[in-house]
């Protein structure tokens, strides 16, 4: 049992350019854990304050359009072309504005994988520790650290899940009566290229698929193991909300209905739904384009 969990704490360790160290030498992990913690937060604030901002381009932006409007219902030229300049100098930061939003949105979520990746490796190491630890007050300590580690990592994988189940959208390409082979042809290859992209997701959902079993079954194991403990005498069950919860069920606000908690089996389940959508959107590009390339046979 202890060399599987080995094993995948490597697996994630290399993954993430780590090392799973001892607790004598815990600062590593734990210091890059606070470090990242520290940076994902001001990359929440730095978003916040560029919608903000774009929010107030947008409303000045949209009232000079009123004000032309009312203008020109009014028929006052010397209005109208003083709100068409103030139009004119709102539009100016509209750009700027999207573009900061832009690159705060793209900061935070790569700063927020960062996060995640490392509160995997650093799960891995309190779950081993917890395992292998002398005593029970140290056992309960790396158990009670990994709680809280585990839900800050099911509310950051919530936002990304969000982000990520999105349907591919489809391309609203027909057959027109006057498209003669070659359009038809054209059209057939560009359903085939949106259909060779979206095969192209597959590889990766089925990698995220594996890690979230593999971070499961480890899960599950931890817990046989404490209720193992627990059983003999050697170790009480931790006291508190999630007193006796499985660990594999990630506590978070969103996602399942009522508030329950999440668990991974639910999200695995919701990708596999995700990837036989994405498989179902690809055989109806393909069936659609096949048609195409018949409908030119039939008529050569």
């Amino acid at each position: 049992m202890k060399s599987g969990r080995r094993g995948f704490g490597m697996l994630l360790a290399v993954a993430t350019g780590l090392v799973i160290t001892e607790p004598g030498d815990a600062q590593s992990t734990e210091e890059l854990v606070g470090e990242l913690r520290l940076e994902y937060q001001g990359a929440v604030s730095l978003h916040d304050s560029a919608q903000t901002a774009q929010r107030v381009v947008d409303r000045r932006f949209n009232s000079a359009l009123l004000e032309i409007e009312g203008a020109r219902r009014a028929r006052d030229d010397a209005e109208l072309s003083r709100a068409l300049s103030y139009a004119l100098a709102s539009s100016a930061p509209l750009e700027d504005a999207a573009n900061r939003v832009a690159a705060a949105a793209d900061r935070l979520r790569s700063l927020r994988q960062a996060l995640i990746d490392v509160l995997i490796v650093r799960q891995v190491e309190l779950i081993e520790w917890a395992d292998t630890a002398p005593s029970v007050q140290q056992r309960r300590d790396f158990d009670n650290l990994l709680r809280v580690v585990s839900n800050e990592l099911a509310a950051l994988e919530t936002d990304v899940e969000n982000d990520s189940l999105d349907p591919v959208a489809m391309p609203d390409i027909a057959i027109d009566p006057r498209d003669g082979p070659a359009q038809m042809l054209g059209k057939a290859q560009v359903l085939e290229r949106y259909a060779a992209r979206i095969d192209s997701l597959i590889p990766s959902i089925d990698d995220e698929i594996s890690q979230l079993r593999s971070r499961r079954d480890m899960l599950r194991r931890h817990l046989d193991f404490i209720a193992g403990t627990a059983r003999f005498g050697d170790l009480r069950p931790p006291t508190g909300t999630t007193a006796g919860a499985d660990p594999a069920v990630q506590a978070t606000d969103s996602t399942a209905v009522g508030g329950r908690p999440v668990t991974l089996d639910e999200r695995i389940e919701a990708k596999r739904g995700y990837r036989q959508m994405l498989l179902e959107q690809r055989d109806l590009l393909l069936f659609r384009a096949r048609d195409f390339r018949a409908r030119v046979r039939s008529r050569s």
